[in-house]
């Protein structure tokens, strides 16, 4: 499966309006919230930090396209 931001966002994007999200917060949301496990797996190559907005999680994953 190709993955996009876009498709990450989907699960977790609505997460960052309550303020910054820990690694492990945006994987459970994500879980929660019925993500692939691709999606899951993806997540956990991210840094052990908080993140106050989905920009800052780009550069973690750099080849990951925007959009199909």
């Amino acid at each position: 499966m190709a993955l996009t931001r876009m498709q990450i966002l989907d699960f977790v994007g609505d997460a960052f309006d309550r303020g910054p999200i820990t690694t492990e917060e945006m994987r459970k949301v994500a879980s929660r919230n019925g993500a692939d496990p691709d999606i899951l797996i993806l997540l956990e190559e991210l840094p052990a930090r908080s993140f106050t907005s989905p920009r800052e999680i780009w550069p973690y994953l750099p080849d990951l396209p925007v959009g199909a």
